[in-house]
């Protein structure tokens, strides 16, 4: 499902394009387009986990997730991954 409204944030499956392909869900985390490079990651109720953030480097692309800080509202880095369901694993384990 693509939703189409212009103020609304697009799911991760607009990511499908390349050769990064995911899914929306997994592991109890959704994710929602922020911009080009940056995904959302709530969990089903709605809170916010944290952000994934993809970068290019010059060995390939890394997932960087970085988790929310209620307490302070900043966002810390838990790791860098090669894929990005790895870096959802991440986030939600914790």
């Amino acid at each position: 499902m693509t939703l189409t409204h212009p103020t609304v944030l697009q799911p991760v499956s607009a990511l499908a394009s390349g050769p990064v392909d995911v899914a929306r869900h997994r592991t109890g985390l959704d994710l929602v387009r922020v911009k080009d490079d940056l995904w959302r990651a709530t969990v089903a109720d709605g809170r916010i986990l944290g952000h994934i953030e993809r970068r290019d480097a010059d060995d390939g692309t890394m997932f960087i997730a970085k988790r929310l800080a209620p307490h302070s509202a900043r966002f810390q880095t838990l790791g860098e991954f090669w894929r990005i369901d790895d870096a959802m694993d991440c986030l939600h384990a914790l």
